[in-house]
């Protein structure tokens, strides 16, 4: 559209005229004024409108303000966002490095593989200006659709909590950018919905089941060695039997177990249960301090490993615990795919409830950060709910003799 004059010359004769901006690039409307009267000036301005849109469509109408009319600073990052600013790599590594981001978070190399899925999906160089609600669908389609690593895994894909935790390093790199005022970034970002997930492992073992692998692992060191020249088992299940009864009885994650500490552990003195102190922040997923009680078989076990240095399981390997695991499992005839490790934190949260411990008390107990993360074994509550059935029929029964 042609420059417009506006405004009007005074009798004085002093000019309060000026020309007015109107263009159109990809589908937007931009009207601005130059604060000019000077045509060519005025042209100038248009075609520096025109430009920085052409790079950076979503620019806001105050950067195109200050880059024609601002000054000092206000220009500079004016040009900054019209160029497009930061590219997604960039973006990504500036949080890595960020001591109030990811840098001193324990899941800082998964954040960096996340970021790097998203990166070969939407392009490293990628400006973050140019990431709109289309580029978020597409990611999203990719990664609902992308295989399992792994060459045992044929046809199986991302499942729904995978594919959130990597968009979900994308929505906290936008909500940083926005919250530290990051200059080369857009002032505005897209929506980053997570997709529907299926329900949480929900599989918790009775006493049955976890005598039945518990025994299976410590047949596993009973198993007769290769004969010469193979491969030669290591009679070592029976201190993975240690930890596995430590994590039924304490709850605690296969991660905290294996990072104890001998100085981490407070044995009972008289009448004084004893304690499981994990304060280390850089060994806790959450980062949240707690203490966990001792039962006294998890005590007992825990005393049983003495003559390790350091601590109880600083020996043990979290692979190994998992392939032990996994072949003691088929041993006990249990095919249920989510009886994994982690199901012994859920078998002890739901021992818990079980014994009529308070949900509060179990979410301190099992260290969760919010109560909505713990209300998923209150399903698991049956004897109450079966408790409190019979309190009801009790209540119709007593009302029917009353005369």
């Amino acid at each position: 559209m042609p420059l417009k004059l506006k405004g009007s010359q005074l009798p004085s004769g002093r000019d309060r005229r000026y020309y007015m901006i109107r263009v159109q690039v990809d589908g937007r409307r931009v009207a601005v004024s130059t604060g000019s009267n000077d045509e060519v000036d005025a042209l100038a301005k248009e075609r520096l409108i025109v430009a920085a849109l052409h790079k950076n469509p979503r620019l806001a109408q105050a950067d195109l303000v200050a880059l024609i009319r601002g000054s000092g600073s206000n220009r500079c990052a004016a040009e900054l966002h019209a160029d497009g600013g930061l590219t997604l790599k960039e973006a990504f590594d500036r949080c890595l490095r960020s001591p109030t981001t990811w840098r001193y978070l324990k899941a800082h190399s998964e954040y960096a593989r996340n970021c790097r899925v998203i990166e070969e999906i939407l392009g490293a160089d990628t400006k973050l200006s140019a990431i709109d609600y289309h580029s978020v669908q597409k990611l999203t389609s990719r990664l609902v659709s992308k295989p399992l690593p792994g060459i045992n895994r044929p046809g199986q894909t991302l499942s729904g909590a995978t594919v959130n935790n990597h968009l979900a390093c994308l929505r906290r790199m936008f909500n940083v950018a926005l919250d530290d005022h990051w200059p080369d970034a857009p002032k505005v970002f897209p929506k980053v919905k997570g997709v529907r997930k299926r329900t949480g492992r929900a599989y918790f073992m009775d006493f049955s089941d976890e005598q039945a692998i518990f025994e299976a692992v410590l047949n596993l060191d009973n198993i007769r060695l290769e004969p010469k020249w193979g491969h030669p088992r290591k009679p070592d299940a029976y201190r993975y039997h240690l930890l596995f009864v430590v994590l039924v009885e304490s709850g605690m994650r296969l991660s905290e177990a294996l990072g104890l500490l001998w100085t981490e552990l407070d044995f009972s003195r008289g009448e004084r249960a004893g304690m499981i102190e994990l304060f280390r922040h850089e060994d806790l997923k959450t980062g949240r301090q707690r203490s966990v009680p001792m039962t006294d078989t998890c005590a007992t076990a825990l005393d049983a490993c003495r003559g390790i240095a350091v601590g109880p399981f600083k020996d043990l390997d979290a692979r190994r615990a998992q392939d032990i695991w996994r072949r003691a499992r088929a041993a006990a005839g249990i095919g249920h795919r989510d009886c994994v490790i982690h199901s012994l934190r859920h078998t002890c949260a739901s021992r818990l409830l079980e014994s009529g411990a308070d949900l509060k008390i179990v979410k301190e107990w099992l260290g969760h950060t919010s109560i909505a993360t713990t209300d998923i074994y209150t399903h698991l509550q049956t004897k109450q709910l079966v408790s409190a059935a019979q309190s009801v029929t009790r209540l119709r029964q007593d009302a029917i003799l009353l005369p």
